[in-house]
This record gives C-alpha cells, sequence and structure tokens, in this order.
C-alpha cells in the first residue's frame, strides 16, 4: 500500500505530466519533472528528461551531474565519463564530479586517470563515502594486489556493513590466495547480499580449486544470469565446461568473456586450450597471438605456441616459442607440456598427430594435477591484465 507521501508524489508528477505535455521546453517544468520520475524510481524517463535539459543548458551543473550518474546506474559508463569531464573542463569541480568520473574511468578500464581523481578523495570520506572501495577495485585491476588490499580494509572499516565492500576484500584475498580470509569475508558479504558479484565469484572460483565443478557451475549460472556482463563468471563457466568435455560450449562462454574483458591475457590462453582441445589449432595459435598482442611477456603464452608447433609437428618452431616460455616462466605449465610433446615427436614421423589425437580423445584427462588445474593457474598468473571485478 502506498504512503501518503508516495501518494502525493505520483499526484505531483502526473500534474507536472500535464504541464509537460503543454510547455515541453520550460526548463522549470522539465527539471521538476524529472526530479518527481527519479524520486518515483523511473530512471529512465528521468534520464531523458536530464538529457533535454543538458540539450537546452549545457552549462546546468546539476541536470548534467544527475544524468551522469544515472548513466552509471544504467551502465553507460563511457557516457558518464564524458559528461563529468565536461563538467570539470567547465570548472566545476565537487567531489561527487570526481568520484563519478573515477568509477566511469574504473568500468572504462583507465585505472591510472580513476586512481589520479581518487586520491584527493580518500581522506574525505563524508564527500566519498566508498572512494577506497573504487580505488581497491581500480588497483586490483592494475594486478597491485598487496596495496588494493589495504585500501580494500579501510573500505570495510569506514563502512562495514556495506555488502560490495566485503566483496571486493574477500575476492582480493581469493586472488592474493588467502583462500580461509577469502571465505570468511564472502561469507559476510553473502548475508548482507545474497547475489553480490565478487563474493559469489569468490565461492564459485574456490569450487573450481576444489574440483567440485557442480557447485562452481551453480554458482556462476546464477552470477551470470544477475550479472550478464561478469567477464570473469562466463570465463569460469568455459573452464568447467572445458573440463567437462563440452568443448564448443567452453569456445562460446570464453569468447563472451573476451567481449567483456578484451585485456585478459589469461583468458587467451584458456580459449586457446578449448580450441585446442576441438582440434582447431589455427584458431587456437590466433588466440595467442591476440595475448601476445596485448603482453608478450607472459611466458604461458608462448609455451601454448610452442605447443600448437609440436602438435603440427613443426619442432624447431615449438624448441624457439618454449625457450621463450622458460625464460620468461622458469615454471611455465605449458611449456613443460610442450617439452614432452617435442621429446616425443623427434624422430618420429607422425608421431604429433597420433598425441593430437590421444588428446581428443580425452586420454589425457582433466583431472586435479593436469589441464583443469593448470588452466586455472594460467589465469591467475595474469591477474595483472585483467580487465573484470
Amino acid at each position: 500500500m502506498s504512503t501518503g507521501a508516495d501518494t502525493d508524489l505520483v499526484a505531483e508528477r502526473d500534474r507536472y505530466l500535464e504541464f509537460y505535455a503543454a510547455d515541453a521546453d520550460n526548463p522549470g517544468i522539465v527539471k521538476r519533472l524529472a526530479e518527481l520520475q527519479l524520486a518515483a524510481g523511473e530512471t529512465e524517463h528521468a534520464g531523458t528528461l536530464y538529457a533535454k535539459l543538458v540539450d537546452l543548458d549545457p552549462d546546468d551543473a546539476q541536470a548534467a551531474f544527475q544524468l551522469a550518474t544515472i548513466y552509471l546506474a544504467r551502465g553507460r559508463y563511457t557516457d558518464a565519463r564524458e559528461l563529468n569531464a565536461a563538467l570539470l573542463a567547465r570548472g566545476h569541480d565537487a567531489p561527487g564530479i570526481h568520484y563519478n568520473l573515477a568509477w566511469a574511468c574504473v568500468e572504462c578500464g583507465e585505472y591510472d586517470t580513476a586512481i589520479e581523481h581518487l586520491a584527493p578523495l580518500l581522506e574525505r570520506p563524508a564527500d566519498a563515502p566508498h572512494a577506497n572501495l573504487l580505488m581497491a577495485r581500480a588497483l586490483h585491476h592494475r594486478g597491485e594486489l598487496d596495496t588494493a588490499l589495504e585500501h580494500a580494509l579501510r573500505a570495510v572499516e569506514q563502512n562495514p556493513e556495506h555488502a560490495d565492500s566485503l566483496g571486493a576484500l574477500a575476492l582480493l584475498y581469493f586472488d592474493s590466495q588467502d583462500l580461509g580470509a577469502a571465505a570468511a569475508w564472502a561469507d559476510k558479504a553473502l548475508a548482507l547480499d545474497a547475489d553480490n558479484h565478487a563474493a559469489q565469484t569468490v565461492l564459485g572460483s574456490a569450487a573450481i580449486e576444489e574440483q567440485d565443478f557442480a557447485t562452481a557451475s551453480r554458482s556462476f549460472e546464477r552470477l551470470v544470469e544477475r550479472h550478464p556482463d561478469s567477464g570473469r563468471a562466463w570465463n569460469a563457466l568455459g573452464l568447467i565446461n572445458l573440463q567437462r568435455g563440452d568443448f564448443a560450449a567452453a569456445i562460446g562462454q570464453m569468447e563472451k568473456s573476451l567481449e567483456l574483458m578484451p585485456n585478459f591475457v589469461g583468458g587467451y590462453n584458456a580459449l586457446a586450450w578449448a580450441q585446442i582441445m576441438n582440434n582447431d589449432l589455427d584458431a587456437a595459435r590466433d588466440s595467442l597471438n591476440r595475448a601476445n598482442a596485448i603482453d608478450d611477456n607472459f611466458g604461458e603464452t608462448h609455451g601454448g605456441l610452442a605447443v600448437i608447433a609440436a602438435m603440427q609437428g613443426d619442432l624447431e618452431t615449438a624448441r624457439e616459442e618454449a625457450k621463450i616460455a622458460r625464460r620468461l616462466d622458469p615454471q611455465s605449465l605449458t611449456a613443460a607440456f610442450a617439452a614432452s610433446l617435442i621429446a616425443e615427436a623427434e624422430g618420429k614421423p607422425g608421431r604429433a598427430e597420433k598425441i593430437v589425437r590421444r588428446i581428443l580423445d580425452s586420454e589425457i584427462s582433466l583431472g586435479r594435477e593436469q589441464q583443469a588445474t593448470s588452466l586455472l593457474e594460467i589465469v591467475r598468473k595474469s591477474l595483472a591484465s585483467r580487465d573484470d571485478q
């Protein structure tokens, strides 16, 4: 049942709808109707009106700020970034503008710019209560896990009942391989918000670590249903289906992940392995070349190229790529696998083809000590290049 205040709000909104129909270019009417629709939760309609106000008067800072805030809520991060940047360029310097610009920049992958605008806000919690949380996310994306953890802990200290802060802290602990702390903080976040993205990601990822793929699948399927723009969740589903042997599904999910996280080096590596298992070595090579175009100092990418070359009988290229992989990462998992293929294939015509067939026949399983765990490690190794939390 509506309260009296709700009834009054609806009645005033309806009156202003009539006023607007009669005088649609009156700034005062447009602004009040936008405020009423925003208060009523009609954000799409309110956004249309605030956009009209900005068109009528580009110097209307309040309208531009409200429109940018609506864009952020609706996932239109590029539009929000442009509006907030324009406000700053016009001389407006409110903390909320800097914070919203930083938020938009984090979502657009512009972490350095986000950090620049967040730094002055960190000691002003009254003006920007979630600045430390956003700083933690930006630093997490850049792979600076220790410093990100410091900011996440401050965020939780400042807002101990804020599920997003608790979830971000849990995810940072998970990526720092402190699984006990990750699980504890994830449980606290989920007690406040059962669909918290970061906390659900921790639970699902922990289940993959434990080879509990049924639980992991349920967690990540729920995640993508509620957060369809979660590149990390799509990647995890791809890893799960790779383990199950459903290579077509794995490839589709990993490709979806990379649409959302186009700079995710580990994601291209995982996709390449799904393509290898699907007997599409040319596509796998293309995926690894895309990874190298982003960062050619990731040893697992070169190890993967060595594996493909060995499978195709190009042992010279295989040796070269494996050498690069080992130089970049002496513990490279893929370089070790490539070395075994080279050893088997040397001097044995047709041997590489038999190795491929054996892999595709699943005689090499995806158990705890083999590819599923190895791929998860590859993904973890490339956290610094990841474009999603």
